[in-house]
């Protein structure tokens, strides 16, 4: 195993392919009735393979990422616009509705507790279960911090 885990390292393009190889050989697998699919397979083995410490250059972990995103997508999308065109009016009053009451919600918690703009963006992306939300956050022009002391 450690001469396997040694090769991978000195030649990364070979960790790649056999995650390939063994993602398709883990979607295709079928539990049940279903099975994980190509994609998720991809994944699982890329998260596996990825403990082994192999050293990817950061450009080509980039193209795979976003070849996932749109592997996912390129399955997804389709299911996802048919079922916009059923319930379309429902379903976008609610995102609407969610998103305004979570951001009032925030706002309103975090004047009457005091909060930071970094303490608010966190309850914020808690509320949401969204890390994105943090990034979000301008920081920049949030001025000294109470929690800093500064």
């Amino acid at each position: 195993m450690a001469h396997a885990a040694q090769a991978l390292r000195e030649n990364p393009e070979l960790a790649i392919f056999l995650t390939l190889a063994l993602g398709f050989f883990i979607g295709r697998v079928r539990i049940g009735n279903s099975s994980l699919g190509n994609v998720v397979g991809t994944l699982l083995a890329g998260v596996v393979i990825g403990q082994l410490d192999i050293r990817v250059a950061p450009l080509v972990k980039t193209v795979f990422f976003d070849l996932f995103l749109f592997a996912t997508g390129y399955k997804v999308g389709p299911q996802f616009f048919r079922g916009l065109k059923k319930h379309a009016l429902s379903q976008v009053s609610l995102t609407v509705v969610l998103c305004v009451t979570s951001l009032l919600a925030t706002v309103v918690a975090a004047k009457l507790l005091g909060y930071d703009v970094g303490t608010a963006a966190g309850l914020l992306a808690g509320a949401f279960t969204e890390s994105t939300v943090i990034g979000t956050a301008d920081l920049s022009e949030a001025g000294p911090t109470p929690a800093r002391g500064r």
